[in-house]
């Protein structure tokens, strides 16, 4: 049975979730799965969201009695004053084929019954936010749009992003907000391109480099974090594994400030959390060349792995290698911030996330708390 969480012993466990989840199961079903199979005691409904293939990276959604397969379209689960956001800038409506208004509203009121905290999910910049041509959007090394990316340097996205984030403390009072994609791109449609750095002509008169990224992220994520301490809320932070998490503008020790929570997503399934995997295939179509560059990442970075290139495509990290990220992030984090690991567990049932999680350690460094994770 649920139980609260003391004070003096103070052991969460947040489970990720999508709307489809509530509208095709049902909310007492969600409910009783996401507790006593899993063991969470917090929510955290995306309220918005990417175009995925649903379950990632392939495979059957395992317990849902509607459907194999499910397509996010990223659009926003919620019904959001247009009018407020910046021209140009602002999420549609879901159109995906499910009731999430109602899932979404029986989900309130099933964790009001038990007493669940409710966190909204948030991917800020990405999505159906901006259509192509939007001068907001990311522009990649070769100076193509990066199609669903806003650039966190913009003055008008840091607009679109604090008005976001106050409408979703409006409609849903929550104790907190999570949010997500917060940064530069990865390498994505246009491959290794988009990673590179982004020649738009805010970023182009910048710092440039990593630091400009980190400088931009930060800002953003300082407004943000304006937002919610005059209203009382507090912000939570997923952010990249903390090895390479500045490539991309995230620096765990510069957020640490604004953040509650920061949960460094340390998946050691899917190719290390960023599909690193995806990005030596993008480098190279030779199989010689690729084993040398996973060889040269391991030793760059001091990563505990397979020591084939093919391994790790099928199998991922070690969950030993996740425990180490967390690890490096408590020593960035320090006291300001409480860790909270991001475990994964695509496809493994009730029983592989209890085994995963006992396998992964995550320390929380001058305080008695610890938030264990799960992926969605």
């Amino acid at each position: 049975m649920y139980q609260n969480p003391t004070k003096q012993n103070l052991l969460l466990s947040g489970l990720q979730l999508f709307p489809y989840d509530v509208a095709d199961e049902g909310a007492e079903s969600v409910m009783e799965l996401a507790l006593d199979a899993y063991g969470a005691n917090v929510l955290l409904p995306a309220l918005t969201y990417v175009p995925e293939h649903q379950p990632q990276p392939s495979g059957r959604l395992p317990h849902n009695p509607l459907r194999d397969t499910h397509e996010t379209d990223g659009g926003t689960y919620l019904d959001l004053d247009r009018a407020r956001f910046p021209d140009g800038l602002c999420p549609p409506s879901s159109e995906e084929s499910l009731d999430w208004r109602q899932g979404l509203v029986d989900l309130q009121r099933a964790a009001s019954e038990r007493s669940v905290p409710l966190i909204p999910w948030l991917s800020l910049l990405t999505g159906r936010v901006a259509p192509p041509g939007n001068p907001e959007l990311v522009v990649n090394a070769e100076g193509e749009p990066v199609v669903g990316w806003l650039c966190p340097a913009r003055p008008r996205t840091r607009a679109y992003a604090v008005t976001l984030l106050a409408q979703v403390i409006e409609l849903w009072q929550p104790r907190a907000v999570f949010i997500d994609r917060f940064r530069y791109p990865e390498w994505s449609a246009n491959g290794i391109a988009d990673a590179l750095s982004c020649r738009c002509s805010v970023c182009r008169q910048g710092a440039g480099g990593i630091r400009g990224r980190v400088e931009a992220v930060d800002g953003l994520v300082r407004e943000l974090a304006k937002v919610c301490r005059a209203r009382g809320v507090a912000l939570w932070l997923d952010v990249w594994p903390p090895s390479y998490a500045r490539v991309l503008g995230q620096d765990l020790e510069l957020l640490a400030q604004y953040a509650s929570w920061c949960k460094p997503f340390a998946y050691h399934r899917l190719g290390g959390g960023a599909d690193l995997a995806g990005i030596i295939r993008a480098l190279s179509p030779n199989e010689d060349e690729r084993q040398r560059l996973w060889r040269a990442l391991l030793a760059y970075f001091e990563f505990e792995g397979p020591e084939m290139f093919s391994t790790f495509e099928r199998q991922g990290f070690p969950t030993s290698w996740a425990t180490e990220e967390f690890h490096r992030a408590a020593r960035m984090l320090g006291t300001r911030c409480l860790l909270a690991a991001g475990v994964q567990l695509w496809q493994v049932g009730p029983e592989g996330a209890r085994s995963d999680n006992r396998r992964t350690r995550c320390p929380a460094p001058g305080r008695n708390r610890l938030l264990l994770w799960l992926g969605v």
